[in-house]
């Protein structure tokens, strides 16, 4: 009778193996905003948007995903407008990476009138939370029917859609080993110029920069002035790191070795640091 004898080193790579399975993205459903209102202001002063997004959800849920709601971002609508304020890009963008969400389903919903009957067209656009990067697109239409359950009509368009939306998220998402997790960081000071010499000699530019080739897969930087140093996205090792705080640990770690005081604050996909 033989054995098989498995090697310390074949152990070791089915145990990466099984480590490199990720866990399912967090989604979220967002109203594509045309008039120039924040998607907020849209959810909540429009039924068929608020049905819309209920669509969404119920049919991401049945298919066993997670999600987050906008309306769980509906009680802190004042601090993320003010965010809104001083922030360049995609406010859904914003939304969603505050949320924690990993992936937006970005909708827009036509209610279209024939005789007595409706139907209703969901246009959904997919997109990175991090960046508002365009993952994909797909819509779907419900049937012409006399009713006045727009909710109803809402979710058969969503399902006559959704098979082409989730093969792009599922696209998108086997490439996260290999391209890592997108994240936000923005480090600002009213005190201490960035660009200049600090008491020690260095820089911080330079030392975030240096930090950043040494930790990241890969990094953008979007903004450079005396006050604000702004990165996105980074892009992490979702394995290495497990969630963004532990990644945020290094930047903490290396403000105190400059010696400097620091407030973090870690929000869904966004690092913010201020420095005293």
């Amino acid at each position: 009778m033989c054995c098989l004898i498995f090697t310390s080193d074949w152990a070791q790579d089915q145990q990466n193996e099984v480590r490199r399975q990720l866990a399912q993205p967090i989604l979220m459903a967002l109203p594509s905003s045309l008039d120039g209102q924040d998607p907020l202001t849209l959810y909540t002063t429009s039924a068929e948007i608020q049905s819309a997004a209920v669509a969404i959800n119920q049919v991401l849920v049945e298919r066993k995903l997670e999600v987050r709601d906008i309306k769980q971002q509906i009680n802190n609508m004042e601090r993320l407008r003010a965010k809104m304020s001083a922030f360049q890009g995609d406010a859904n963008a914003l939304i969603a990476a505050s949320s924690g969400a990993d992936i937006y389903l970005e909708y827009i919903i036509t209610l279209v009138k024939e005789g007595p009957a409706k139907k209703v067209r969901v246009d959904i656009t997919v997109k990175e939370a991090a960046t508002a990067k365009v993952l994909g697109s797909g819509s779907g239409s419900s049937d012409a029917m006399v009713t006045n359950d727009i909710a109803g009509l809402s979710q058969i368009a969503v399902n006559n859609s959704i098979d082409r939306i989730m093969e792009q998220i599922r696209g998108y998402w086997s490439e996260i080993p290999t391209n890592g997790k997108p994240i936000l960081l923005t480090i600002s000071s009213k005190t201490i110029e960035l660009n200049k010499s600090l008491p020690s000699g260095k820089r911080l530019d330079r030392e975030m920069t240096n930090l950043l080739k040494s930790v990241t897969i890969s990094y953008r930087r979007e903004q450079t002035t005396s006050q604000t140093l702004q990165f996105n996205p980074v892009y992490i090792d979702p394995f290495k790191y497990d969630d963004i705080e532990e990644f945020s640990y290094l930047i903490q770690d290396m403000l105190e070795t400059l010696s400097l005081k620091y407030r973090a604050e870690i929000e869904g996909k966004s690092i913010e640091i201020q420095l005293d």
